[in-house]
This record gives structure tokens, sequence and C-alpha cells, in this order.
């Protein structure tokens, strides 16, 4: 009964907003690594920033999202990864509707909250 009224689409920068986002708020991320051609820099992110550490590849069997972290020290990396795919996974399904990506994170760096790092 409804009427088809148009389409909607999402651009790479705002899955990558999603993701980043979704990503930043999980425990044991200090934050998103920026990814720059060529090399990893361990800078850490703001907020406003976050999809500097997310790339979104559009492939034609889906999305393929990376997330480039640094993690805190000390915390179970294998924990943290988990909880960043479920939660990535959650906010964009739950979002758009889109179930159709994968999604691979890249532990950049590991920071000692304590150090002057």
């Amino acid at each position: 009964m409804g009427q088809e009224i148009g389409k909607v689409f999402l651009t790479r920068e705002a899955l990558a907003k999603i993701a980043g986002i979704a990503c930043t708020e999980c425990y044991g991320v200090v934050g998103m690594a920026k990814k720059t051609p060529g090399e990893l820099i361990g800078a850490l992110l703001g907020r406003e920033n976050v999809t500097q550490g997310v790339q979104v590849k559009i492939n034609p069997d889906g999305v393929h999202l990376t997330l480039f972290v640094i993690l805190l020290y000390g915390i179970r990396i294998s924990e943290v990864i988990e909880n960043i795919r479920e939660q990535v996974k959650y906010r964009i399904s739950s979002m758009t509707h889109f179930d159709n990506f994968t999604l691979d994170v890249v532990v950049c760096h590991v920071r000692d909250m304590n150090s002057q790092e």
C-alpha cells in the first residue's frame, strides 16, 4: 500500500562515519589511526575525523570496510576486535538495513595511556 517515492543512497563517507563512531565507542579503543597512501600513521584522530581511519571499498559482491585502530595497552586485543566487529556490524545493519558487507580491523598502534606518546 506504500508508495515508492525515490531511492536512498549511502555515500562511502556516511558508511565510514557510522563505522568510525561505532568503533571509537568500544572499550579498549583509544582512537582511529590516520591512513595515508604508502604508510600508516599512529596519529590519534579526533571524533570529527574518524572517517580518515576507515577505508570503504565497494565491490560487485558488496561493501568491504577496513578500520585502522589504536588500542589501549594491556587489554585483550582479540576481545576488543570482536567487540568492534559486533558493534560496527550492528550499527550499520540497524541504521541502514544493509547487511551485505565485510569488515577487517587493523591494529596500527597500542598506546599506553600513562606515557607521553
